[in-house]
């Protein structure tokens, strides 16, 4: 796992056993690799570092709490990322709330709820936040930088952006907290990107905090204890060996965290780094066709149940590492030698799992599994469009006698439900 091959090709026979006891497309999740992976991580980022995890990479309650057993605290992004750490045992005031939109109501409740660390990213947030006389709050900045990511897939900073205030614009903001000196501005965070490549760029945004940091005034310097330089650790969805140099992090940054205050806390934050090599998506090969000179198998899951394999196409694609397990079925279409797309159940081209790939012997019915899918999964997925199933989570662990259950598959029911159907009815008419 730690050298980026994916966990899942000695899953095999389990895959196979699951597959008869659940339906498909269902994701597979390794929590010992994950408990090994955040150790790995904690061991290699600098001592003084705290780790957050991002939980819009995967909010699975199970993984928060895995996951907030090595790391320093969770950050989150909605009430529902808030409700799920917290229930996950991760006490209050070890979470960061983040995002570009807050709602009065959002802010009134996590102040209730206990959260203590808010980042506010445009100066309405700040305003609502006075009005609302929340002074528990320690206030950070998200802070557009001028920095920008050359090797960043998503670049979030350094360019106009609906994120972050842009640092031209903190002056103002000062003057504005200087009206309520109640209000404490508590730090500053800089996102500028994700799927970072080299360290090179994590120092020019240290370096970056820290001319903001000397430029605060010195009446608001004082409170600062917090300071996030973000994340966005590359992680390659395909096979390929390289992925950000966590390992060499250390010797790179060292002298450069050096130079902040011994008091003030530094931060980064991970989410697809930690969490995307250890999670399955499997899927069941339903229809084999062959149109125009090219092959296709039509899967049961898709960009429904895991978007990643079409997002990611918006900036180069890249097939994920892809474990083919025959059913051994006899009644199925076959073909000997399949080289092509392999496709999901929706109706749309976007629908793409796979993109050439070479698969000898493939048989409708036979199960395939998708490595490095645990981040950005079920959650990232569009599960209404066309009203199938959603994909159940499962979790295996040397804790557990049996594989357990993390999320359930209730997509259909819910959804008819909750648009006003009978409960029975529903049943009768699914049966």
């Amino acid at each position: 796992m730690l050298d980026n091959q994916s966990v899942f090709g000695q899953f095999a026979t389990l895959i196979s056993d699951l597959y008869q006891r659940y339906e498909l497309p269902f994701y597979l999740f390794d929590l010992d690799a994950l408990d090994k992976r955040t150790e790995w991580v904690r061991a290699n980022v600098p001592a003084r570092m705290h780790l957050y995890y991002s939980a819009k990479a995967n909010p699975n309650l199970h993984l928060i709490r895995r996951i907030a057993v090595n790391f320093d605290g969770i950050e989150v992004a909605s009430l529902g990322e808030i409700a799920a750490a917290v229930l996950a045992g991760v006490a209050p005031e070890r979470l960061v709330f983040v995002g570009p939109m807050k709602t009065k109501q959002d802010i009134a409740a996590a102040a209730r709820i206990g959260v203590r660390r808010i980042v506010v990213e445009s100066i309405n947030q700040i305003q609502w936040i006075k009005m609302l006389g929340l002074t528990e709050f320690k206030l950070v900045l998200r802070v557009n930088p001028d920095v920008k990511v050359g090797s960043s897939s998503i670049k979030m900073g350094g360019q106009p952006t609906q994120f972050g205030i842009d640092r031209s614009a903190l002056t103002t903001i000062y003057k504005d907290l200087r009206t309520a000196p109640e209000m404490r501005l508590s730090g500053y965070h800089i996102y500028a990107g994700t799927q970072i490549e080299n360290t090179e760029v994590t120092l020019a945004i240290i370096q970056e905090m820290r001319e903001i940091y000397d430029e605060t005034p010195d009446d608001l310097r004082t409170n600062i204890d917090f300071l996030d330089f973000g994340g966005g650790f590359s992680f390659p969805v395909d096979s390929s060996p390289t992925h950000y140099p966590v390992e060499t992090l250390r010797g790179v940054v060292d002298a450069a965290l050096a130079d902040f205050p011994e008091h003030v806390m530094l931060a980064f934050e991970l989410g697809r780094f930690v969490v995307a090599p250890t999670g399955v998506f499997c899927t069941r090969v339903e229809t084999l066709k062959h149109s125009k000179g090219r092959d296709f198998a039509i899967c049961d899951g898709g960009m429904n149940a895991f978007s990643g394999f079409s997002t990611q196409s918006r900036f180069k694609r890249q097939n994920f590492p892809c474990l083919h397990i025959p059913a051994r079925r006899t009644d199925g279409h076959h073909i000997a030698e399949f080289c092509g797309d392999v496709v999901g159940p929706l109706c749309t081209p976007a629908d793409m799992l796979a993109s050439g790939l070479a698969l000898p012997n493939l048989s409708e019915g036979d199960i395939l599994a998708f490595g490095n899918c645990g981040a950005y999964g079920l959650t990232h997925a569009m599960p209404l469009f066309l009203s199938h199933e959603a994909p159940m989570e499962i979790g295996i662990s040397n804790d557990f006698a049996e594989p357990a259950i993390l999320r359930n598959s209730t997509q259909v029911v819910d959804s008819l439900v909750a648009q006003g159907a009978d409960l029975a009815a529903v049943a009768e008419v699914l049966r």
